[in-house]
């Protein structure tokens, strides 16, 4: 049974795989883009090309060197694609009638429920296989590291399937949902794990991928509940948004950790050391201040929220007295 459950692939090696395949079947048509998209850049701004040239080669993983899509281009094109998506889209359906999409929300929230799970239990079983603490780990560029460098990705990857969100309101027409949090959220989110797992996939970035992984795991069960009848779970809706503001916080004060602990390590490192090494800082700043951002955006509709959810009630009591 043990030999015969080790023999199936796991589910980062499956994904990893077809995005190599991906990149393969699109480089043919890609790549002459890139480059004419290169050669313009460095022949009307030299100088910033080359400084951007310069960060990918020096900012870049070991582990990342090995895994697809980790071009920024591809990163760029992806995100254009998804607002294309979204804007297009819905002018599309202006004036069509509304798919009836229930198939596609079962299979959706069904396999990123599903997804979800697996990445938070493999991330943390890793973790503590390679005994890291809550804060204060290195980033790993050793043989030891690609498992997690690969469950990195792999959260990564599953920001792009998350984009079926938004198709499916797009095609149930439902346009309210499409707020500026909405595509905010979705579109750099998927951009800032693409830097994440560019620079350091291992280490301190163990955390928010647990954490965020186990929040869509309640999220998505609760969608698909919903979808297939179960009301009985109707009650957790007015919870996730306090769970996912809840979640910003505890990555706001693992960034505050992050950044005093790569001072630490900076000082107490070894610099024959060339496969661990302090987690880079500027992460940690970009983690506080981006969860800053969405901490201040989810409030707003927290509250917002609320204000329609009362509205509603008065609305509905109103029409009783009637």
């Amino acid at each position: 049974m043990a030999a015969m459950l080790a023999s199936i692939p796991r589910p980062e090696d499956v994904f990893i795989s077809l995005g190599r395949s991906l990149g393969k079947w699109t480089d043919p048509y890609l790549a002459p883009v890139e480059d004419h998209l290169i050669s313009a850049a460095q022949q009307y701004f030299p100088t910033q090309a080359s400084a951007v040239q310069t960060w990918l080669s020096t900012s870049r993983s070991v582990h990342s060197q090995k895994l697809p899509l980790q071009d920024p281009f591809h990163v760029a094109l992806i995100i254009a694609g998804y607002l294309v998506m979204v804007f297009g889209g819905k002018k599309l359906m202006r004036n069509a009638n509304k798919f009836q999409v229930k198939g596609l929300m079962l299979l959706h929230n069904a396999g990123l429920a599903a997804l979800s799970a697996y990445m938070c239990l493999a991330t943390l079983k890793e973790a503590y296989d390679q005994n890291y603490r809550l804060v204060g780990n290195l980033a790993d560029e050793s043989k030891q590291g690609w498992p997690m460098a690969k469950l990195m990705w792999l959260f990564y990857i599953s920001k792009t399937i998350e984009f079926v969100d938004t198709l499916i309101m797009v095609l149930k027409k439902n346009d309210r949902q499409i707020s500026f949090l909405h595509l905010y959220h979705h579109g750099s989110i998927f951009a800032v794990w693409w830097l994440v797992v560019l620079k350091a996939p291992t280490g301190e970035s163990y955390f928010s991928a647990a954490l965020n992984s186990f929040i869509h795991v309640v999220m998505y069960g609760y969608y698909l509940c919903m979808a297939v009848g179960i009301r009985q779970v109707s009650f957790i809706k007015r919870y996730i948004t306090a769970m996912q503001m809840t979640q910003f916080c505890c990555m706001m004060a693992q960034a505050i950790g992050v950044i005093y602990y790569t001072r630490v390590n900076q000082q107490q490192h070894d610099p024959k050391d060339k496969e661990h090494k302090p987690y880079p800082a500027d992460l940690g700043v970009l983690l506080f201040f981006y969860m800053w951002t969405m901490l201040g955006l989810f409030a707003n509709f927290f509250i917002q929220d609320a204000k329609r959810a009362k509205a509603a009630r008065i609305a509905a009591k109103n029409a009783k007295k009637q």
